[in-house]
């Protein structure tokens, strides 16, 4: 299948350990590799015992001699082929990747392999020692842990299972490549708003012999400011015996950032992964945008540049409005009625986004004047629908939405609740009209444990409150604003 165009989905580290099914871990940010039939191909920056590896979901029919072209000793070679426990290793740390798509944690959901279908299914391969014979680790479906010997011979392979014939068609073969050193920035909060912050780190991974660095890192200085920009010295330390050119130490202007740092002798190089600085950005305007890297060189000891790739970070800031309006309640003169104590009632305002980490905007009525207000709730730049619930006790609920945008300062107007749920259970029905016709022309009582006989709150049970809801008789929550 064609594999053009591909494009890079970031799969953050929060989502991937949410699963955690096996006790192994994954680099803070990976790629997913898509084509345009939003079809995982591959996995960039895939974390195998400490190494990262690029791997390409394969296809085609007869392709394990591309994967394996000079068995028994290909070149170069993941180092989990020599063995079988360290196959299994990059099996579940490629597991873990593809689960992280789905709410099922087997079968992914969004972003499927490249199969008909969308099935899982995948294939690694690694040396048994024993002639052209070559065992493989299997993902299928819910099976992960089946084991499939095949031989491969100089024209191809045949799997010897007789319930797997056709796994070399159905199946995707995943061939392993050593990554090169990826320098790019990540954060764990890639979405805050005017006022807040986040923390990006600059991370350099499978890097070998490094002796000294320098870069730059872009952002919108429309959109945000630098709160403060560090070196880090974790992992490339030069604190104590470093050198660092003055324009480059660590400085913010007009939306660029400048780092360099180099090693002193005796100070031996560096391998590994690690980050390089932290810079903590603050939100001013709502809006979208790129943390990029530029004129970067990563040098050896002999003044050597290192190859490495780059990638960019999005961030979203989100801005705040606020809503307001009035609301009235059928049969009373003002929502607390001239009885004593009515339960207030309240506006809440909630979407299927913000949702998920927040909980939803609340604004109380005003007893005597039916006014709400909700300030300080979440929007994202091009802006969000929020979905407004009007509630008071013995009403029935109206609803309404709308989108709002950052700053806005939206009049929902005026809106007037009808009554007669006497036991708030969300309808007005026989129930209702049971339990105040039980305390007719008498004292009010509780109708349901949370409810009451009294739907006008005027201390008494009487042909106004019956008039109310049998108006309303067969209703429910929600009605129109």
């Amino acid at each position: 299948m064609d594999r053009i165009p591909r494009i890079a989905l970031m799969v953050t580290l929060g989502c991937i350990a949410s699963f955690g099914l096996f006790g192994n871990t994954v680099s803070a940010q990976t790629t997913l590799e898509l084509n345009g039939s939003n079809q995982i191909i591959g996995v960039k920056g895939l974390d195998v015992n400490g190494t990262l590896y690029d791997v390409d979901l394969l296809t085609s029919p007869r392709i394990f001699n591309d994967i394996w072209p000079s068995h028994p000793n290909p070149s170069p070679a993941p180092t989990f082929w020599g063995n079988e426990t360290d196959a299994q290793a990059a099996r579940i740390a490629l597991n873990n990747v593809l689960q992280a798509q789905g709410n099922d944690p087997y079968l992914p959901a969004g972003p499927t392999l490249n199969l008909d279908g969308g099935k899982y299914c995948y294939m690694i391969p690694f040396d048994v020692g024993t002639g052209d014979n070559v065992k493989v680790q299997t993902g299928y479906n819910r099976h992960f842990n089946n084991w499939h010997y095949l031989e491969a011979p100089g024209q191809g392979y045949a799997l010897e299972s007789p319930s797997s014939t056709n796994m070399d068609s159905k199946c995707n073969w995943a061939r392993f490549t050593p990554a090169a050193p990826q320098l790019k920035p990540t954060t764990d909060e890639d979405l805050f708003c005017v006022d807040e912050t986040t923390t990006v780190n600059i991370d350099l991974s499978g890097i070998e012999d490094l002796y000294g660095y320098m870069l730059k890192v872009n952002y919108d200085d429309t959109l945000v400011s630098v709160d403060s920009a560090v070196f880090d010295y974790g992992f490339f330390d030069t604190n104590d015996n470093g050198s660092t050119p003055p324009s480059w130490d660590a400085v913010c202007a007009t939306g660029t950032c400048t780092f360099a740092k180099s090693e002193l002798h005796p100070e031996p190089a560096v391998s590994g992964s690690g980050t390089l600085a932290k810079i903590t950005f603050k939100g001013l305007v709502a809006g979208e945008f790129d943390v990029t890297i530029s004129d970067n060189v990563l040098s050896d000891i002999d003044g050597y540049t290192i190859a490495h790739d780059i990638a960019p970070l999005p961030l979203t800031v989100c801005g705040w409005a606020k809503a307001s309006g009035t609301v009235s309640l059928q049969g009373r003169a003002t929502p607390k009625g001239t009885a004593p104590s009515d339960p207030p009632g309240e506006v809440t305002a909630y979407d299927g986004f913000f949702a998920l980490s927040t909980a939803p905007y609340s604004g109380a009525i005003d007893p005597d004047t039916g006014d709400w207000l909700i300030e300080n709730i979440r929007v994202m730049p091009g802006g969000t629908e929020y979905t407004f619930d009007a509630a008071h006790s013995l009403y029935l609920g109206n609803q309404t939405t709308y989108t709002l945008n950052p700053l806005d300062d939206w009049d929902a107007g005026p809106t007037r609740l009808l009554g007669g749920d006497a036991n708030n259970d969300g309808t007005d029905d026989i129930s209702d009209l049971a339990c105040i016709g039980g305390d007719f022309g008498g004292t009010p009582s509780d109708c349901g444990g949370t409810g009451s006989s009294d739907i006008n709150w005027d201390a008494t049970t009487n042909i106004q409150d019956l008039a109310i809801a049998g108006g309303n008789y067969t209703k429910g929550t929600p009605q129109p604003w």
